[in-house]
This record gives structure tokens, sequence and C-alpha cells, in this order.
């Protein structure tokens, strides 16, 4: 008997192929051509991919918090995501809008979520937002001090 899946699941089953195809494609770009220059505290959309249990995953934009010359493959990112009900006040960063983002809500940095990824994953064009500009987003003083408090609590405790 075949069993029949409803279109949560399917759209679940449908990610993790494109998931997959990604990847592989990743796996067959060993050398490219880095012309990224980019800058802390830029916003690009990424690509987390599938990940485990309750690790980031999926596309969202994520801040950078280094800066990465042309030459370096990789660049250090917080992930963002927008703000649904309460926040988690030990992860979580408020960071209210972000200018250039088009949303109904709030944007919110998972701090507890940093990771450090290939230039690869950044999206050239932008598709959450569907913005045509291709200048980077970039955080205000505000959001970025806010994130700057919030790492320095979070790894002076250790």
């Amino acid at each position: 008997m075949v069993k029949m899946i409803d279109e949560k699941e399917w759209l679940k089953e449908y990610n993790k192929t494109n998931w997959i195809a990604r990847l592989l494609n990743y796996w067959s770009m060993e050398q490219y051509e880095n012309n990224l220059d980019i800058k802390a505290w830029e916003v690009y959309e990424i690509d987390f991919g599938i990940n485990v249990g309750h690790e980031f995953s999926g596309r969202h934009y994520g801040v950078v918090i280094n800066d990465s010359p042309k030459n370096n493959p990789l660049i250090t990112v917080i992930p963002i995501k927008t703000a649904k009900k309460k926040i988690n006040k030990k992860s979580d960063i408020l960071l209210n809008e972000i200018e250039g983002i088009k949303s109904s809500r709030k944007s919110v940095a998972v701090i507890n979520q940093i990771q450090t990824i290939d230039k690869l994953r950044i999206f050239s064009k932008d598709c959450i937002n569907i913005k045509e500009e291709s200048k980077p987003l970039k955080l205000n003083k505000e959001q970025i001090k806010s994130i700057k408090n919030a790492l320095y609590k979070q790894f002076s405790k250790m």
C-alpha cells in the first residue's frame, strides 16, 4: 500500500532534493574565482542548506561579522530570521527593521548560530527580497552595537 503524504511533507522532501542538487553543484566547483570583497556588517542572502536538528537551515539573510578580501573564500555570519512570537533573550538580538529588507516582521540576529561558510553559499541574486540592486545591505550603527554587545556577553561568560 502506498502512503500518501500531505503538501507540507511533500515540500519538506522537495527541499531536501533541492539541497542535494545544490550541494553537488558546490562540490563540483573545486576551482572558482572568488571576486567578492566583503566587509563586516554587510547582509547577504545565504544558502544555509539542510542541517541537523535545530541547526539553522534554508535560505536566510546573514550578517557578516568579519572583513573578507577577494582572496579569502570564507566569511563568518550570524543568521537573521524574522521575529515571530517571543524571542529567546539568550540567543536572539532584535534588530527591528533592516534597511532594504521588505518585511512586515522585525528582523532578529541569532547569535548562537554563528557559522563560517564559503562565499559560494551567497546567492548572487537576492530572491527573498527580490531586490534589483546588487549593492549589499548593511546594518546601521545601532544594530551593530547591539550585536557586538550580545557577542561580548555571550563569549565573556567562558
